[in-house]
């Protein structure tokens, strides 16, 4: 929240040059051009790639160890919260790719546990959230994800499976795994796994709520705004496609938030060739700002 806060600074905001703030993201991971890949298949990080596979197998860890845990069942529980995403999404845990972030990453010292605390106030062992929640939440995020490999890491590990709520919605719920058994029923539902008919809105009558933020990546890494859109309904479908596969007929919802402004013109500019405004002179776009825009209008 502080780095989006910086993000979109105003005019009174203290401002790096452009050079510096190039070099500074630069010493993290070299640009990769992703432009020629498909947003919509799933597809992991290369094997060399180890610290986004040991993060990979950390979250499919604790997706695992909450599955096991029985809900917290009250009068009026409130739906388990899934935070799904990039390095914003990890950000909540106070690391990138499961270290706490250098000085590349532009945090100050002690803003990982800064960050930590305002996510417990809101929504962890410190809230009002966390009193009423079925269980607590779960943040599945890993820095740099796209939306093709943020599909492959949902369906290998990274999709909680257990029922929260029992089926009469009074009582408590089964234990781990619980529901599996109904997974091959057929249901009434429509094409993108939500239930047409009988979905109840209330937050008491959910039993999970997928927050989403995806995407930033396709666009800095080279794909156009028309082929990020298409990775991210598929995203939006998969995680639903899961959910109607593990718990039919159990109302859930998806929010897919907006993307946030990027600082790092200077990336826009870095893909050209092959990504240009105008191919044939090799002129390059100036800001992400237009594609982010072009984004968040058909999201």
């Amino acid at each position: 929240a502080a780095a989006a806060a910086r993000d979109a600074g105003g005019d009174g905001a203290e401002k790096k040059d452009e050079s510096s703030l190039a070099h500074a993201t630069n010493s993290s991971r070299p640009f990769v051009y992703i432009g020629d890949i498909d947003p919509t298949r799933p597809r992991p990080w290369p094997e060399d790639e180890r610290d986004w596979w040991r993060l990979h197998d950390t979250l499919v860890a604790r997706v695992r160890a909450s599955d096991e845990m029985f809900p917290h069942v009250t009068d009026s529980p409130r739906p388990q919260l899934v935070f799904y995403g990039d390095s914003i999404t990890e950000g909540w845990e106070g690391t990138s790719f499961g270290n706490v972030p250098g000085p590349h990453r532009m945090w100050t010292d002690g803003e990982d546990g800064t960050v930590r605390d305002v996510f417990a106030r809101h929504f962890g062992g410190k809230s009002e959230w966390h009193e009423l929640a079925l269980k607590p939440p779960l943040v599945l995020g890993i820095s740099g994800s796209r939306t093709y490999d943020f599909i492959w890491r949902i369906e290998n590990g990274e999709f909680p499976t257990s029922q929260l709520l029992s089926d009469d919605d009074g009582g408590t719920a089964g234990g781990p795994g619980a529901g599996e058994e109904h997974a091959e029923e057929d249901t009434d539902q429509d094409d993108a796994g939500g239930d047409a008919k009988d979905s109840d809105p209330r937050p008491e009558k959910l039993e999970r709520v997928y927050i989403v933020l995806m995407g930033t990546n396709n666009l800095g890494g080279g794909q156009l705004p028309g082929e990020t859109i298409k990775g991210m309904d598929a995203a939006a479908r998969s995680i639903l496609g899961l959910h109607n596969k593990h718990r039919p007929g159990t109302p859930s919802a998806l929010v897919f938030s907006s993307l946030l402004p990027r600082r790092d013109d200077f990336r826009a500019r870095k893909m050209c060739p092959p990504r240009c405004k105008e191919p044939e002179r090799e002129v390059p776009y100036e800001s992400f700002g237009p594609a982010i825009e072009k984004v968040n209008r058909a999201l």
